[in-house]
């Protein structure tokens, strides 16, 4: 498919916004989260009153009428902001917009002037993203307050913006496949491309921390299956001495729905869930880095994900 552009735009525009569309990120089931320095004890959190009418942990899954209203917010965005895109792709379960790409004519951060009139800065162009947010931030899943800019990749004819979006809690968020905004966004002021992965807010409970040392005891023989030269191995923790002390994370969780009978992880079937966790590194050689990373339910215990790290 071809992108149409308005006269404003050149050929040179096309050319080096498809190279970026090539390089777009794509939705995953939860990746490596990279290798982060090993603590030698423990964090001691402090500990915090439960608000027991908060479910814990909060999810959120698919249901048919948020769907419906945010496909309903999308025509009401293009009608008002005089744009037509041939992909304008809604999704499903985090409520958003996943894909926003090939407009004719685009969407402009700055409609009160003159088409053309003006080539705006990175600075002026980022301004007017996060403004663009707050206007429409039930769609976007996102006020622009919220976002931290992660990187700007300029050119003279169009500026690629990146964007974190904090979680809903005040620990590090470990998940890089959500809560990603990316922008690709004309010096005219036109947005060619946006992809959100941005998770809709959920209100969390304040808990009781468990005390990491205790999670350190409750891996002990816990076992990790990963792939390694082609074959499943197992490692499993035998020593407390290759567990680094728990750093307070949050994190995300895909699963399949219980009731669901569906194989494959469409929308309708899955749940995600917001957890706090006891993030562990597991170093099973002394002198050398981390094999696996290991979160802990804060609260349950449950063992939520054991990563393999690579060599």
């Amino acid at each position: 498919m071809v992108w149409v552009y308005s006269n404003q735009l050149s050929a040179l525009f096309l050319k080096k916004f498809n190279l970026f569309v090539l390089s777009i990120l794509t939705f995953s089931v939860l990746n490596s989260c990279g290798t982060s320095s090993t603590s030698s004890a423990p964090e001691k959190a402090e500990s915090l009153p439960v608000e027991k009418n908060i479910p814990y942990p909060a999810r959120i899954f698919y249901t048919p009428e948020p769907v419906l209203q945010v496909k309903t917010q999308l025509a009401d965005f293009m009608k008002k902001t005089k744009s037509v895109y041939d992909v304008a792709e809604p999704d499903s379960l985090l409520m958003t917009v996943r894909h926003l790409q090939y407009g004719n004519p685009h969407a402009n951060l700055f409609p009160e002037l003159v088409q053309g009139e003006k080539v705006f800065q990175t600075e002026e162009l980022d301004k007017g993203l996060r403004k663009l947010f707050s206007d429409w931030k039930t769609l976007f899943n996102t006020d622009g307050k919220d976002l931290k800019l992660i990187s700007a990749e300029e050119n003279d004819e169009f500026v690629h913006f990146v964007y974190k979006k904090q979680f809903p809690a005040d620990f590090p968020f470990v998940n890089p496949e959500f809560n990603v905004v990316e922008v690709i966004v004309s010096r005219l002021g036109e947005i060619g491309y946006l992809s959100s992965t941005a998770v809709p807010n959920r209100e969390l409970p304040s808990v009781n921390w468990a005390d990491p040392e205790k999670g350190r005891n409750m891996l002990l023989q816990h076992k990790i299956s990963y792939e390694k030269s082609g074959r499943t191995q197992v490692y499993v923790i035998q020593s407390q001495g290759v567990i680094s002390g728990g750093v307070q994370s949050s994190i995300i969780l895909i699963r399949r729905r219980a009731e669901s009978s569906d194989n494959e992880l469409k929308p309708y079937n899955i749940t995600l869930s917001y957890h706090y966790a006891w993030e562990y590194l597991i170093t099973p050689e002394e002198g050398k880095p981390a094999l696996f990373k290991v979160y802990l339910d804060a609260v349950t215990g449950e063992v939520l994900e054991s990563l393999y790290l690579g060599d």
